[in-house]
């Protein structure tokens, strides 16, 4: 079993989860664990996200609980076994405290793609369930602590395959709304635009299916900042606004260098075509929604219609209406189409 079909099974079990049992214990869970047998083993992490992934269950029970299971957790995370690792992993996900924080933080630099995928995955779950809790389970600290160390491990990501997993553990804690931990939301936005970005300035350089993988990925970020900024009600700072932007002006600026460098749409192979079109569907949404928070006016374009249309002379006139707008509003591009 793969780390992605395991983590698809946990993912199934998580959306599953009913309140917690009353006969819950971790003890026995921790045996489970240690047994290495596989259907003990995925009984035991069924059993932690069905007691702990509920984040109404207050933080003394928590921290009882985790204290009876974080030697074995850790014990096991450490498993030759990829299978019994990464379940540890995902257990020590539910935990949400300094310990299963520092379990996770701990395998982002793993040599396994599939330990590293699963150590995002349960980071992605603790501030899933952090950002729900009504009485964290622990100091602002320790959660920015963990957040900074999986900031730093997603610019280091060197698998695009597991990319994605470690943009989609940053963009939870743009969930975490609550005082006092509002603060690790305000910088997951400035955040995860810039480790797109960074990002994007590399595809070039990429093999096709690393190159598809990797701008999926910041596809998958622009599409988190188009639901944010497109949220009604939701109050969004400017900090965050402003990297929503630049990620789209570089989304955008990608996407006019591969046009320019082909010499024209109809020249891109088809497979990055559409990847391509998808994306600058995506980016010029954002770009107008970013530009509407910011108090500015955005001329009307259809990037992308103008590519499925492979009408290169639009495409290229309002790719720098776009990218002038963001310049009017003083957003920074690296990626910056030259030639008009």
């Amino acid at each position: 079993m793969t780390a992605r079909t395991l983590i698809a099974a946990f993912t199934v079990a998580l959306a599953s989860a009913q309140a917690p049992a009353q006969s819950f214990d971790p003890e026995a869970l921790a045996q489970d664990l240690a047994s290495g047998e596989t259907d003990r083993v995925q009984e035991a992490r069924d059993d932690a996200v069905a007691y702990l992934g509920n984040p109404g269950l207050s933080v003394s029970d928590r921290l009882a609980a985790v204290s009876a299971l974080e030697g074995a957790v850790a014990e096991a995370s450490n498993a030759e076994d990829e299978f019994v690792a990464t379940n540890a992993l995902l257990i020590a996900g539910q935990f949400v405290t300094p310990t299963g924080f520092q379990v996770l933080t701990d395998h982002l630099s793993q040599d396994r793609p599939g330990i590293r995928y699963a150590a995002y995955r349960g980071l992605r779950s603790s501030f899933a369930i952090l950002a729900d809790q009504t009485a964290p389970s622990l100091q602002p600290g320790a959660a920015r602590a963990a957040f900074d160390r999986l900031v730093q491990a997603a610019r280091d990501e060197t698998d695009a395959n597991t990319l994605e997993s470690a943009y989609r553990a940053i963009a939870e804690s743009l969930t975490i709304t609550a005082n006092p931990l509002k603060p690790l939301e305000t910088q997951a936005g400035a955040t995860l635009a810039e480790v797109a970005d960074e990002r994007i300035d590399t595809l070039a350089e990429l093999t096709q299916d690393d190159y598809a993988l990797t701008l999926g990925s910041a596809l998958y970020v622009a599409l988190e900042y188009r639901r944010l900024l497109g949220s009604a009600g939701r109050r969004v700072d400017d900090q965050t606004t402003r990297a929503a932007a630049a990620l789209a002006g570089e989304l955008i600026g990608h996407a006019y260098a591969e046009f320019d460098a082909a010499g024209g749409i109809g020249s891109i192979n088809a497979e990055r075509r559409e990847l391509l079109r998808q994306t600058l569907s995506t980016a010029e949404s954002v770009a107008y929604l970013a530009l509407g928070r910011l108090g500015q006016q955005a001329a009307e374009t259809d990037l992308a219609g103008a590519f499925q249309a492979a009408d290169d002379r639009t495409f290229r006139a309002g790719a720098f209406r776009v990218i002038d707008s963001l310049a009017s509003a003083g957003i920074e591009i690296d990626n910056t189409p030259t030639g008009g």
